[in-house]
């Protein structure tokens, strides 16, 4: 990932950041991101997930 495009993420300039660059600064950071679909409540066993982080 070029400086130019950490420079825009850090100042909240950045156009578009693609899915592969969004997952490797998550990877970067210990961090990671989780689909579900939208409206729908986490389960019992996300929430239990949640605490023990």
């Amino acid at each position: 990932m070029s400086r130019t495009t950490i420079g825009q993420i850090e100042r909240g300039t950045v156009q578009d950041i693609g899915v592969r660059k969004l997952i490797r600064l998550l990877e970067y950071l210990g961090l990671e991101i989780r689909v579900r679909p939208a409206g729908r409540p986490p389960t019992l066993e996300e929430l239990r997930e949640e605490e023990v982080r």
